[in-house]
């Protein structure tokens, strides 16, 4: 039986019953622009953006003030990282203390969807610990550079460096990488950032790279198997069933497999149908939904991603939620979750990114529709 829906996805949960305060909605931006020592110009307008701004800024200075109370590397408990982040911000949040706290620990390190963790500002411990990452930037275009750091904005402002916050991302603006290296900040490339194992290529190549990465073994169809269908109009996100024809590559009739195991959690692999028979290759988990977006780019029917130009913004709408590093990106380029539509998925972006994001969703093989440009 046809099993629609893919466990593995990273998208913002449905919003919380959790609003800035709406009668003092300029004095939330001014104790915002105060707070991270960034002008209001270089701050977000959506309600949402401005929530996960004020809150990642929270945590920020509850880590720069442990860290000068503990010399050395810090280690930090998540409770009282949370306590302090809350003990700042709580005023100006209207709603349940039960849902605003666990609002706020999801801007930090949530369940589902993109977080401060996720991002890379701070690192996962065991036991409900933390560390301080690294500061890095990684370069977007020419004068933007994403910041990730685990260091409050108002530091940078000091050094004179132009700060714009999207919502947990951050970004330097105006600035060349020379003046990025004369302030000691170090680099880091977009391709580590990501920390795809396959690079990226023309889907036909992809999936050569996959299978000469992966452990090679003979096929057996095991109980619980079933196969990925490719996309179906009006459907959202990954489909899976009984049976699938395949896709011919250049490495033999190829399919892709998924074999549940525990937690709701499935091992992908590719079957391959080549002259000394069936065998199967397992695919590093970080990959599988690029193999299966390569399938589709080599079935002909590759995914559409719609783009509408509205007013500064750009709207990006997707009928499957994306691997988790090109979700990471998305948050790094500034986007914002709008929610679903029907069966599709809804991000906003600056119109200062558009090139970039359409780079991205090239990456994946996705048929572009650009409307109102």
């Amino acid at each position: 039986m046809e099993n629609e829906i893919e466990t593995d996805v990273i998208i913002p949960a449905e919003s919380p019953k959790i609003t800035l305060n709406r009668k003092v909605r300029n004095l939330n931006v001014v104790f915002f622009e105060g707070l991270s020592g960034v002008e209001r110009k270089r701050l977000p307008d959506m309600e949402t953006s401005l929530f996960n701004s004020i809150v990642s800024e929270a945590f920020r200075l509850a880590a720069a003030d442990f860290r000068l109370d503990k010399p050395g590397w810090s280690v930090m408990n998540v409770h009282y990282l949370r306590s302090w982040a809350l003990s700042k911000i709580r005023d100006i949040l209207v709603g349940d203390d039960n849902v605003i706290g666990d609002a706020v620990i999801s801007v930090f390190d949530g369940v589902r969807g993109p977080n401060m963790v996720f991002l890379g500002d701070f690192i996962r411990l065991p036991r409900g610990y933390y560390a301080h990452a690294p500061t890095r930037v990684i370069r977007i275009r020419d004068g933007i550079y994403a910041l990730i750091s685990s260091v409050p904005s108002a530091a940078f402002s000091r050094r004179n460096l132009q700060i714009q916050i999207n919502g947990l991302g951050r970004w330097i603006v105006d600035i060349d990488p020379e003046s990025l290296m004369a302030k000691d900040i170090s680099f880091q490339t977009k391709e580590s950032y990501l920390g795809h194992s396959v690079p990226t290529h023309d889907p036909q190549t992809f999936m050569e790279d996959l299978a000469t990465h992966g452990l090679k073994s003979e096929w057996t169809m095991l109980p619980g198997s079933e196969m990925y269908l490719g996309p179906v109009a009006d459907r959202y996100n990954f489909l899976w069933g009984g049976s699938s024809t395949g896709v011919d590559t250049s490495i033999g009739r190829v399919k892709i497999v998924r074999l549940p195991r525990e937690f709701s959690r499935y091992d992908y692999f590719l079957r391959i149908d080549d002259r000394s028979g069936a065998h199967r290759i397992q695919l590093d988990p970080k990959e599988f939904k690029r193999a299966l977006l390569a399938y589709d780019a080599l079935a002909n029917s590759p995914r559409k991603a719609i783009f509408t130009k509205r007013d500064s913004a750009v709207i990006l709408e997707l009928d499957f939620s994306p691997p988790a590093a090109e979700t990471r990106w998305m948050c790094i380029l500034g986007g914002g979750w709008l929610g679903s539509s029907g069966s599709r998925i809804r991000w906003i972006f600056p119109e200062t990114v558009m090139l970039q994001v359409e780079e991205m969703l090239r990456d994946m093989w996705l048929k572009l529709d650009v409307r109102g440009r």
